[in-house]
């Protein structure tokens, strides 16, 4: 098992992976250096390690592309199942490791560059927008400093459908003018903050999901590493995929089989959040639908509106239930919005335990491959 790690790692470096990785880094850390900053590095970051861990798991190592055998392997006195649990680790471990590189040299750019401003948030818990009709008072945690939010204004008058400019709001006895629309900071003191509005001609809200209650200040750098570790273990994960596939695949085969994965895990919120929506306006629309005449007196029918069978319902939401969701293990446009995400349990337990059954799939079903591929 260990030669298989070793051979892949050796394998990797020989197709050039360790020269892309020297001059990837310090691309990153220009570009949040001198460029946009760490939130467009770091998502190039994520994108080129996922990219490149779908592509080093799932094309083999050398191979007999005549009669599509490797000689390695049947070469080796490991047991099938060892060799492709050492080569899925293999290419787990580079891809975790590029992974992380690149994600730490864009923090490290937009650290030298000066970083953003880094506290502890949290959230209100507060999924609809707060409305100040006219006055709210919030309930803050002890140690908070300042409350970061969105200001949403609209005129009363029903001809209008929005206010633009600074909106005037009245925090903790103090009036003040904010940008509507756009981050702002209010000062809070805890253990509530008052919020009014003493403009009677609009109506103004702050929005409850996008509110965080900010507290001590944090390490810029420290919060963008810690924020890399989640990304690099579903690197890895992808990449022990991406191996198992190429054990039983070709190389291309095998790349456009992990990619469609990462295509689903990537976008599972989105199908998740689809899937239920239209079902329930379809079901809605069925309910309401009748036949009626028009002014005229013609008569009308309306189709019932068509759904899927409760078994492909079913099914989907089964595939969709054992696919990781990807976005919720990257949380660097937090770290570019100066949120403390520290370490994460939560999220550094789904994305190890994402890496961990990845590797036992790859060392099961890639090992079926290894054991086909065998010369006798």
């Amino acid at each position: 098992m260990r030669a298989a790690v070793l051979l892949r790692l050796r394998e990797l470096r020989r197709r050039g992976g360790l020269a892309l990785l020297v001059v990837a880094a310090p691309s990153l850390l220009l570009l949040a250096l001198l460029g946009p900053g760490y939130g467009l590095a770091s998502d190039l970051a994520v994108t080129l390690g996922y990219g490149g861990a779908l592509l080093c798991g799932a094309f083999p190592l050398a191979l007999d592309r005549e009669r599509r055998r490797s000689h390695l392997t049947g070469a080796s006195p490991v047991a099938p199942w060892a060799w492709a649990l050492g080569s899925a680790a293999g290419a787990g471990v580079a891809a975790a490791a590029a992974t992380f590189v690149l994600l730490a040299a864009a923090g490290l750019g937009a650290a030298a560059a000066g970083g953003t401003e880094t506290r502890e948030a949290y959230a209100l818990n507060e999924r609809a927008t707060i409305w100040l009709t006219p006055e709210r008072r919030i309930r803050i945690p002890p140690d908070t400093r300042a409350l970061r939010t969105y200001v949403r204004a609209f005129l009363a008058a029903e001809d209008a459908v929005g206010a633009s400019g600074a909106v005037p709001l009245v925090v903790d006895g103090r009036e003040i003018k904010v940008p509507a629309d756009q981050p702002v900071s209010l000062p809070a003191t805890p253990p509530e903050i008052t919020i009014r509005n003493p403009d009677p001609a609009r109506a103004v809200g702050i929005a409850g999901d996008e509110t965080r209650a900010l507290g001590a200040e944090r390490s810029f750098l420290g919060n963008a590493l810690l924020a890399a570790i989640a990304p690099a273990l579903a690197a890895f994960a992808l990449a022990a995929l991406g191996a198992a596939a190429g054990a039983n695949l070709s190389g291309p085969v095998a790349a456009l089989l992990a990619t469609t994965f990462l295509l689903v895990a990537s976008l599972k919120g989105f199908l998740l959040e689809t899937w239920e929506h239209e079902g329930k306006v379809a079901a809605a629309v069925a309910g309401d639908e009748h036949d009626h005449e028009d002014h005229a007196g013609h008569h009308h029918h309306h189709e019932p509106v068509r759904r899927a069978p409760p078994a492909v319902q079913a099914a989907m939401r089964g595939i969709l239930g054992i696919v990781p969701d990807l976005p919720a293990l990257d949380t660097t446009d937090r770290v570019a919005r100066g949120e403390w995400v520290g370490v994460g349990y939560k999220r550094g337990r789904r994305a190890a335990t994402f890496a961990a059954v990845a590797l036992l799939l790859a060392g099961a079903l890639g090992g079926l491959g290894v054991f086909a591929r065998r010369t006798p």
